[in-house]
């Protein structure tokens, strides 16, 4: 908290700026979404501005600022913790997208079959096959393991019989 140094991350999308001392920054494939869990940041993206105090998320993009959500900070910042993945109503496709950062090798899927998947889930980052197993166990997808390098999530096509 120095003013004179003011603490600045760089993303693809744009910039943000700590106006206090805890978030949470996560890189998506075409996006950033900050989650502030005190105190609080400005975004800067797509030549917008938006201020994100606690308690709140905020998915930005090179068009600038998304719509603000509510969250439990509290929550989130118990499972940042406890190797947890916590996930309100968020496209499966984002909470994919975290589950490969904890993974070796490639998490394939398809992000327009999946797009309109949302999830409520807590999911361990430590056990991803894990946590792949209980998504494939709750939703239409079918998880493929061609190698410990390879994984692949697809959606299950339902066929009725005739």
């Amino acid at each position: 908290k120095d003013p004179a140094r003011p603490f600045y991350v760089e993303t693809a999308q744009g910039s943000i700026r700590a106006l206090g001392t805890r978030f949470l920054v996560e890189q998506l494939d075409d996006a950033t979404q900050v989650t502030m869990l005190e105190s609080a940041t400005r975004i800067d993206a797509g030549g917008r501005s938006q201020t994100l105090n606690a308690g709140q998320r905020l998915r930005f993009d090179t068009s600038g600022p998304g719509v603000v959500e509510q969250v439990d900070s509290l929550a989130l910042q118990n499972a940042w913790n406890d190797r947890q993945l916590l996930a309100y109503n968020q496209p499966l496709t984002d909470v994919l997208e975290r589950l490969a950062r904890h993974r070796k090798g490639l998490v394939l899927f398809d992000k327009q079959a999946l797009a309109a998947l949302r999830v409520t889930v807590m999911l361990p980052t430590d056990d991803s096959d894990r946590a792949l197993r209980l998504l494939a166990r709750t939703l239409p997808i079918e998880v493929r393991h061609y190698s410990p390098w390879l994984t692949r999530v697809t959606l299950v096509h339902e066929h009725k019989n005739n």
